[in-house]
């Protein structure tokens, strides 16, 4: 065999063996493609990564029921799958906690808090690590739309601090920050946004949504809606607590409609027992409806504001709700319509967004502003 033949048959050789190779490689999935990881904060859900137009963001997606997202598998898995370890196993070798003999002294400081994948960073209260892909990942729970969540190693999640400006950590001993602004909605200068905190205001059908020019409106200008709603996830797990303000005005479209109209709730699917708040207009009779669950108070309670001087066809109407010391009181036009002592304790937090308006409304808003722990002491209430 001459010196041709051999490399013929060498350069065959090679390619069917690169064929071979080739056919055993698995197409990559989500997560090597960078496009689908793990949820930061909580361990039954996911993120799968959107790109619209100039916007680039992760969008929140949770398993099913009784199921966790597994990075290895990249997809959802029952929890009693061998992926991940049990609490009993927490002195058991597993390829979920890699700790080398550097990090005996650290696993036994952190085993009274241990929680699988995750722990505590050493850079800031609102960073933390998760254990992805056989490394451990740098999260930060403030990115990309928040500021002062921090990271609770106890509860494996991210929470609000004292202070909602910068992310300090939680010590047992402190309490929430008192007289928060925590949404101030305006429409000035052609533009829908927060002024409060500059949270991020999702819009839902923004084709109906719009800040228009309207000389009676503050600051000359006001928002548009007509079956379009703004949705605020600032708002997801956040303690409004046992004292706060929520005030805004409306003005609806030309009609009188037959049909609740939504201007206020907290309600989603994620939320197993409802909204803990739903302020809505009954356009028929003229009244406005408030519906809240406490904390130490028997399901949910109602009150009935009816407008006492609705004004002339075609006027804003304004809104004040004000809950301190058990009381709720409820203003229209700068006037109390209505009082609720039913209540006992703070509002109760769910996980959900707040939402503002929806489908059922048509007209403008203006001025929206939620304020917790504020007493009429406060400037900003």
């Amino acid at each position: 065999m001459n010196w041709t033949m051999m490399l013929q048959v060498k350069g065959i050789l090679l390619f069917i063996s690169v064929v071979f190779v080739s056919q055993q490689v698995e197409a990559l999935n989500e997560c090597e493609r960078g496009v689908k990881r793990p949820h930061p904060s909580q361990e039954n859900a996911y993120q799968l990564f959107s790109r619209s137009n100039h916007l680039k963001r992760w969008i929140d997606h949770e398993c099913r029921r009784f199921t966790i997202f597994d990075p290895r598998k990249c997809a959802c898995v029952e929890k009693t799958a061998e992926a991940f370890v049990s609490g009993d196993s927490r002195r058991h070798k597993n390829n979920f906690r890699p700790y080398t003999d550097n990090d005996k002294s650290q696993r036994e400081s952190e085993e009274d808090d241990y929680v699988p994948m995750h722990r505590p960073s050493r850079e800031s209260p609102s960073h933390f690590e998760r254990w992805t892909d056989g490394q451990w990942v740098k999260e930060n729970c403030n990115f990309p739309f928040y500021t002062g969540l921090v990271w609770s190693q106890v509860r494996c999640r991210c929470e609000w601090g004292t202070n909602r400006t910068a992310p300090i950590a939680v010590e047992d001993s402190e309490t929430p920050a008192i007289c928060l602004m925590m949404l101030h909605v305006t429409f000035n200068d052609g533009e829908i946004r927060d002024e409060g905190r500059g949270v991020w205001i999702n819009i839902k059908n923004k084709l109906g949504a719009e800040a228009i020019a309207d000389n009676t409106a503050v600051g000359g200008y006001a928002g548009s809606f007509r079956g379009a709603s703004m949705v605020i996830p600032y708002f997801k797990s956040n303690v409004i607590g046992p004292i706060f303000h929520i005030g805004f005005q409306f003005l609806l479209c030309p009609g009188n409609p037959d049909t609740d109209i939504f201007l206020v709730h907290n309600d989603c699917k994620e939320s197993k027992d409802g909204p803990s708040l739903v302020v809505s207009y009954q356009s028929w009779k003229q009244r406005i409806v408030l519906a809240m669950r406490t904390t130490e108070s028997e399901g949910p309670g109602q009150v009935y504001c009816t407008i006492k001087n609705p004004g002339p066809q075609r006027s804003w109407l304004k809104v004040d709700i004000r809950y301190q010391d058990h009381v709720l009181e409820v203003m229209a036009n700068d006037e109390l319509c209505a009082t609720g002592e039913r209540f006992q304790g703070p509002m109760v937090t769910n996980n959900c967004p707040l939402t503002l308006m929806g489908e059922s409304f048509c007209g403008k808003i203006d001025e929206v502003i939620i304020t917790r722990g504020c007493t009429e002491e406060h400037a900003i209430s």
